[in-house]
């Protein structure tokens, strides 16, 4: 009966989703998310390939969020501007909310890249980062949900782990592991039980899973009671990894504030290294001043944020060597530099730390963008 159940769920899913769901792939990798909804609380519909069977691991997984004062989780919804797509090639999907549920406080961004990490596994990385838009501090409780069925079946799965790291294997050989990165807590339970609950008129709090589980296999993760304070950015990432074990995942984390929530730092790529190859990775500039001179400052040291000279710095500038590329933004606001990421395994966990200046009539010295830091992961 809840293979059935299921098996309707999925079909009336994919009839929902195919006009807006976004894809991206590389080697046999391929993730795909389904379409926003503009009233629903329950998750999107997911994809995830790893081999060149392309046996379909992914249901459904989501962002729900519940601020302080809620009575209920809420999911990231199609509500407020929305802006959404993939870049070229396929191989980014961003999505983002300028004004989360409508309600003035936040904006999000959802981010999600994947690689290939041999003939038949891969990984996914899925990052949501939060903004609070507002002059006061806010206080928001994080849930990711997901549903695997590996190798495209239910109620076969098995599953062991930790608060923050569930790998489910089943009969197949197959397994793939959900870690979430930083989680407070995360339950297992058999479909839907979990999914029932995003969608009830309850605040939920998760304790810790039940392992070892076996039955059709949907976790959750929390990340409690977070505050953000006026203007800070702050990024909360899910892992898939399939058939591999993510040693060193690379990770693309904002943080602190800006002069303003408009401009953001951003990446389009993961930090990977790759044996034998040289890879790049475009450290972005968007939503600032046209036609301004801009400056990026990169280095391996973050500061807790000090004012120097009216200017926010979370980029240590005195320790190592710093760099300060100088150019003009676009006539959009726009402006990049790349940095190359060298195939040695020596470089496997190294951070890098950014952060853009740029010249803004309305600043008195200049506008400035949250942190960005990049820690450089294996292929």
């Amino acid at each position: 009966m809840h293979h059935q159940t299921k098996l309707l769920a999925a079909i009336a899913a994919i009839s929902a989703v195919l006009p807006a769901q976004f894809a991206i792939s590389d080697g046999n990798t391929a993730f795909q998310t389904g379409a926003l909804s503009a009233t629903s609380n329950l998750p999107r519909g997911m994809q995830l390939r790893t081999d060149a069977l392309a046996f379909n691991h992914g249901f459904e997984q989501w962002w729900h969020f519940r601020l302080g004062g809620d009575t209920r989780e809420f999911a990231l919804k199609n509500i407020g501007p929305v802006s959404q797509g993939v870049t070229t090639g396929n191989t980014h999907i961003d999505r983002d909310f300028d004004d989360v549920d409508g309600r003035g406080v936040l904006k999000a961004r959802i981010d999600v890249d994947c690689y290939d990490a041999g003939p038949s596994s891969g990984v996914v990385m899925n990052r949501l980062t939060l903004v609070n838009v507002t002059a006061a501090p806010v206080t928001v409780d994080l849930f990711h949900y997901v549903d695997i069925d590996l190798t495209a079946t239910a109620n076969d799965d098995q599953a062991g782990g930790s608060i923050g790291s569930h790998r489910i294997t089943d009969l197949s050989g197959n397994s793939l592991e959900v870690r979430a990165l930083g989680a407070d807590a995360s339950e297992v339970a058999a479909y839907p039980a979990l999914r029932n609950r995003l969608d009830d008129a309850a605040a939920d709090n998760l304790t810790a899973p039940a392992f070892p589980f076996m039955g059709d296999y949907t976790g959750m993760f929390q990340w409690s009671a977070r505050t953000l304070q006026p203007g800070e950015w702050r990024t909360f990432t899910v892992v898939f990894a399939a058939d591999t074990i993510a040693n060193c995942p690379p990770s693309v984390e904002n943080y602190g504030a800006g002069s303003s929530t408009t401009p953001e730092i951003y990446v389009e790529t993961l930090p990977v290294q790759e044996v034998g190859a040289l890879r790049f990775i475009d450290i972005k500039l968007k939503n600032a001043v046209p036609n301004s001179p801009v400056g990026l400052l990169s280095n391996y040291f973050p500061v807790p944020g000090v004012s120097y000279l009216g200017v926010l710095i979370w980029v240590d500038p005195i320790a190592g060597v710093p760099q300060f590329p100088i150019g003009v933004t676009s006539p959009t606001g726009e402006a990049f530099y790349t940095y190359p990421v060298l195939p040695g395994p020596y470089l496997c966990g190294f951070p890098l730390y950014h952060q853009f200046f740029y010249l803004d009539p309305m600043e008195p010295i200049a506008a400035f963008t949250g942190g960005l830091v990049t820690q450089v992961g294996k292929q």
